[in-house]
């Protein structure tokens, strides 16, 4: 993947380009899931010089559009689809065959700063254009005339282009004054879902996950979700502030049962709630395809959606949870979707790994069982997460793990299934065990007046029975108190605590 020499290349008149650069935008692409959303905004087909790579590279196009992996095979088979009308040879023959493919997916070095091979492509790119408008200004002063403002237009026309595809657009920002600011009229916040508050659990332009394992009922929850915000009654105990305009997106599961679910959720409702609530079987949704999230969002339109159920989120994309820029693209996509519908809320039924059964003891649940990245988490304004309770049928341990915007803290429930009814009785849990500052001074006393974090938090956790949360807001108070001092492990990021002097002198 050598690169031509920039100084032999002008003083012999060879137009600027990079095989190497080029080659290994393509290599990169073969080898990089990320790779191509990194580079389409840096370079076009026709920004390549050579007419192989450009190939190649429309061909790596044309794979993303599709949703389809991008590898040699895949490239080399999309290229052999490719005949050309000249010879009537198909353009990987054309290439080189996949030999073409192995050798510059081999000489990579290194995949990691596509966007630097990129840029090399671009500008190079843009070197030639230059040369070329060069050569009609040239022209254009040799032939003269009268007019040399006529001239001069015309060749600023054709430079003004070139400079527009590596100019940035300016970026420009407002303020206001902060008295200005301040003294602006504060509406109460709008909420399809509140606190009992007056904060919000699910607002419009907001994201919030039902969360848990599967055959725990999820789908049975969302229903039941979907009902109480189309008539307007209370979602799992939290006020809903108004009715709302509902469309459940299903994309899996049989068509009668599911239909036998939902008349036995919405039984009794009126014409006017029922006109709330509309269902589809979105089966091989594909968010990942772009006509599919526009016509998800023009139904969305038509209909006055205000709050959507995707179930099971899992089914509606192609990409890897667990990466964090598989996650980021998921995310940029019902973000693009909010945006587009301002009035929207977004409710993503997913599923999570199996629960540790000596933690669904304990008081409440955590983030760390849900599955994927940390990211899908963290672009949703709340998630609530169920699981079955070990010891009892048919009931379930719910728990608010995540609410950004709501103004008391939600307690952790019991939902009491009736499978008559597919309805839930809700029930709030008892609640955390209590951890006093004083045992936190017993425990590191305990094992000799010092004890590293970690360990004082387990051993919180399994003797006392308490929450991970609350062993640890009982080591701040106790510190705060001065009854304990931290400090840190020499050689690591771990804290340890002893037991202040006054208090183990008293």
């Amino acid at each position: 993947m050598s690169a031509p020499d920039a100084t032999a290349r002008g003083a012999s008149g060879v137009l600027p380009f990079d095989v190497g650069a080029e080659e290994a935008v393509l290599a990169s692409l073969m080898v990089a899931d990320s790779a191509i959303e990194a580079v389409r905004g840096i370079v076009r087909p026709e920004d390549f010089y050579r007419e192989t790579c450009r190939w190649t590279y429309e061909a790596c196009l044309a794979l993303s559009e599709r949703a389809e992996a991008i590898n040699q095979v895949t490239v080399a088979h999309e290229l052999s689809c490719q005949r050309i009308s000249t010879n009537g040879r198909n353009r990987l023959e054309e290439a080189g065959g996949v030999g073409f493919l192995s050798r510059i997916v081999g000489e990579l070095p290194t995949p990691i700063g596509v966007e630097h091979y990129a840029a090399i492509v671009s500008r190079d790119a843009t070197y030639r254009q230059l040369i070329g408008a060069s050569s009609q200004i040239t022209q254009l002063a040799y032939q003269g005339g009268l007019d040399l403002e006529a001239v001069l237009d015309r060749a600023t026309r054709l430079i003004e282009p070139l400079r527009e595809q590596v100019v940035k657009p300016r970026v420009t920002f407002a303020a206001q004054g902060v008295e200005e600011f301040l003294g602006e009229e504060i509406a109460e916040a709008d909420a399809y879902i509140g606190d009992g508050g007056g904060g919000a659990v699910l607002s419009p332009g907001e994201k919030l996950m039902v969360a848990g394992p599967p055959g725990v009922g999820k789908t049975n929850i969302g229903y039941n979700m979907a009902a109480c915000l189309t008539a307007g009654s209370l979602v799992l105990g939290l006020p809903c502030r108004r009715p709302c305009r509902v469309l459940y997106a299903l994309l899996e599961g049989n068509r009668k049962r599911q239909q036998k679910r939902l008349r036995k959720v919405l039984l009794g409702a009126d014409p006017e709630t029922l006109g709330r609530f509309h269902f589809s079987r979105l089966n091989g949704l594909d968010l990942s395809q772009e006509e599919q999230v526009e016509a998800l969002e023009e139904l969305c339109r038509s209909l006055k959606i205000e709050v959507l159920f995707i179930d099971p989120f899992r089914e509606a994309h192609p990409w890897g949870e667990d990466k964090s820029e598989d996650a980021a693209r998921i995310m940029r996509v019902l973000n693009g979707l909010l945006a587009a519908l301002p009035g929207l809320a977004i409710v993503l039924i997913h599923h999570v790994r199996k629960p540790d059964l000596r933690r669904l003891s304990r008081a409440e649940q955590t983030l760390d069982q849900i599955r994927g990245s940390g990211h899908l988490v963290a672009a949703c304004q709340s998630v609530l997460l169920i699981n079955e309770d070990p010891n009892e049928p048919d009931k379930l341990l719910a728990d608010w793990v995540k609410h950004r915007d709501a103004e008391q803290r939600l307690a952790p429930m019991f939902l009491y299934f009736d499978r008559a009814t597919l309805d839930y009785e809700v029930a709030e849990r008892p609640g955390t065990v209590k951890v006093a500052p004083e045992a936190i001074v017993t425990a590191i006393l305990s094992s000799g007046g010092y004890l590293k974090g970690p360990a004082l938090v387990a051993g919180l956790v399994e003797g006392a029975g308490a929450s991970e949360r609350t062993v640890r807001d009982a080591i701040r108070k106790a510190r705060d108190l001065n009854l304990i001092t931290e400090e840190k492990v020499p050689g690591s990021n771990t804290k340890a605590y002893r037991v202040s002097v006054e208090e183990e002198e008293a």
